[in-house]
């Protein structure tokens, strides 16, 4: 909508009228309907995409970005904040993905270039610089002449002026470092074209050396190539423009198929999900406690807990549903046993929405990845809470003592460790 559309008495009227009447929770109001706001980000794209017709033409753009959503839902959340500053962050990497034998035309940097060939390149701006520059380059220099040999080193701006200073050594190493890696890269640039190479360099030169007036002095100082270049049009050709045979090959070319149209919508009207209760064998069907693997429901329902509020709860029993762990019957047992739970109020203090991380992953300098199952913050206090559903083991203090000596290494001053037992809802304070 322009803004200039906009005015006070016909906004939401106009806000309708462009919008699709199932985007709406009833015809009266501009409130997103319930339905949407409670799909995840990839069923609420696929939602959109069937609700505003987007899928009525195979859109390329569309479908690599339905992908990424995908990939992103899959590795991290279905959150949409989470994935609007995500996508913000990121989404210069993602881009449409182009078989190798399809006519099409590929943007990317030189350095990701590297290795790779085309008939025919375009390098459209060749004017990046050769040596440093003084507003966006900083340089680590030092001196050993007083008093610059008080301090170590000595951050400063990469100005010419320091090729006349105690620190010029430091400079002038920097500067033909910085020109090596630029005429390397101008080496890569002009190497990747098989038969066809276009150079775009600006016509009114800066006063630093850059590529373009680096190729502007190879043509006008070389009497063999200066005789190619049209200094009236500011232009230089060599070789020959004939457009070279296509080479034909066989068995090796793209044989994709082109869609016409997208079909989308909501999943859940699409499949049907394999339940995951299945595979828990019940010792009787009455009662949930009596279940085999009643420690492991629980696990699970409190990793869904966000708060001790009976929202969550109800909220936590319907996810255990729909992961396949209960049946529909069984919600009233769960929520009951999680009531029971929370009725402690040492539990019920670990799930203060405020300071909680839930399985948050911490990551280690050498790569190797921790998950306590809750981990309560408050300034430098840490407070470890690890559920188990098995039988007590010697490896599950172990297990919390590894959590407390990751946290201490994070800063944590008072670090305190719990076990609790789902079995028989026992907590064990580890010393």
């Amino acid at each position: 909508l322009f803004t200039d559309h906009l005015k006070k008495d016909i906004s939401r009227s106009l806000f309708r009228k462009y919008i699709p009447g199932d985007f709406f929770q009833n015809p009266n109001d501009i409130e997103v309907s319930s339905r949407l706001s409670g799909l995840g980000i990839y069923d609420l794209a696929e939602e959109l995409v069937m609700m505003f017709g987007l899928g009525d033409t195979a859109d390329t753009y569309l479908i690599r970005f339905l992908d990424v959503l995908k990939k992103y839902s899959g590795e991290k959340n279905s959150d949409v904040y989470g994935f609007i500053n995500w996508w913000e962050e990121n989404k210069h990497e993602n881009t449409i993905i182009v078989p190798a034998g399809e006519d099409a035309i590929r943007v990317m940097t030189i350095h990701k270039a590297k290795g790779l060939q085309a008939p025919v390149v375009f390098i459209p701006f060749a004017n990046w610089e050769f040596g440093l520059n003084a507003n966006r380059n900083m340089l680590w220099v030092s001196s050993d002449t007083p008093p610059f040999d008080t301090l170590s080193a000595y951050f400063v701006k990469a100005s010419s002026a320091l090729r006349d200073s105690y620190f010029a050594r430091d400079y002038n190493e920097e500067a033909a470092q910085t020109y090596l890696d630029n005429l390397n890269l101008m080496y890569v640039a002009f190497t990747r074209a098989e038969e066809k190479l276009f150079i775009g360099i600006p016509q009114k030169g800066r006063e630093s050396l850059n590529a373009g007036q680096v190729i502007y002095r190879s043509l006008t100082g070389s009497p063999e190539l200066s005789q190619g270049f049209d200094t009236q049009n500011y232009n230089y050709e060599s070789g020959s423009p004939e457009v070279v045979n296509e080479k034909t090959e066989t068995g090796s070319g793209y044989n994709g198929y082109k869609i016409g149209a997208m079909t989308s919508g909501n999943i859940v009207n699409k499949i049907v999900l394999k339940p995951e209760f299945e595979n828990f064998v019940p010792e009787t069907k009455t009662r949930l406690k009596e279940l085999k693997n009643r420690g492991i429901i629980l696990h699970k329902a409190l990793s869904f807990l966000n708060s001790s509020a009976d929202e969550s709860i109800q909220m936590a029993a319907r996810k255990l549903v729909v992961t396949g762990l209960i049946t529909e019957k069984q919600i009233p047992e769960i929520e009951a046993e999680l009531r029971n739970i929370l009725a402690n109020d040492k539990v019920k203090k670990w799930f203060d929405p405020q300071n909680v991380m839930n399985e948050r992953e911490i990551i280690l300098p050498n790569g190797s990845i921790y998950r306590p199952d809750k981990v309560l913050i408050d300034s430098d206090r840490a407070v470890i809470v690890d559920f188990k559903s098995g039988k007590r083991n010697p490896e599950h203090i172990e297990q919390v003592k590894t959590y407390r000596d990751i946290l201490s290494e994070m800063g944590f001053k008072q670090i305190k460790m719990n076990l609790f037992y789902l079995n028989d809802l026992q907590i064990e304070e580890v010393k």
